[in-house]
């Protein structure tokens, strides 16, 4: 059998020219997400989660298991971290030290309980973090801290939010290996 060569958008041989053009979408969403990190930005981050006595990451419906995952992940790496996304978040919130870490993680970052949840945190004088795709949101206003994921217009038959999910995966992947690297080196930058 003879192997096909494959053509700059064939990124899977043996898929059709439409499903290696979703193939090609999600690689393009990665790398314009990478684009849009600064490195200052990630070490503030990862500073702020160092020095913080607790991370709180906030959030509302296909966001939860990213943020889910993303606790268990300090947990592992030693890290007092919760995810929240039950109604009583700002009263869980209020509980906790001024030097606690406040994440929301909201693609839209228009999610009512999230920005009221991030206003008050700041308010308190927690410091808060935004990782959105919306860097007009109301949840970028409340915030000190802006990671973006890249959002593409959604123009395919399903217009559900997990289309655009990948892209808020990638930040919290490379957070906790920067986060590692920051915990054995003292510096990411």
């Amino acid at each position: 059998m003879e192997k096909q060569k494959l053509n700059r958008h064939d990124w899977i041989y043996g898929l059709t020219k439409d499903a290696n053009q979703v193939v090609s979408e999600n690689i393009e969403e990665l790398l314009m997400t990478v684009r849009l990190l600064e490195s200052e930005n990630l070490a503030k981050v990862v500073e702020n989660i160092f020095h913080a006595a607790s991370v709180v990451i906030i959030s509302r419906g296909l966001s939860v298991r990213i943020a889910d995952s993303f606790a268990r992940d300090l947990q592992f790496l030693d890290v007092k971290a919760v995810s929240l996304y039950q109604d009583n978040m700002q009263a869980y919130l209020e509980k906790l030290p001024r030097n606690t870490f406040v994440i929301g993680l909201s693609l839209s970052g228009e999610t009512d309980l999230i920005v009221a949840t991030a206003q008050k945190a700041k308010r308190d004088g927690k410091k808060v973090l935004a990782i959105t795709g919306n860097y007009k949101s109301r949840l970028v206003e409340q915030s000190d801290l802006l990671l973006l994921a890249y959002q593409k217009n959604l123009s395919g038959k399903i217009l559900v939010d997990y289309n655009n999910m990948l892209p808020l995966e990638l930040i919290i992947h490379l957070l906790i290996q920067l986060y590692k690297q920051y915990k054995e080196y003292c510096a990411i930058v």
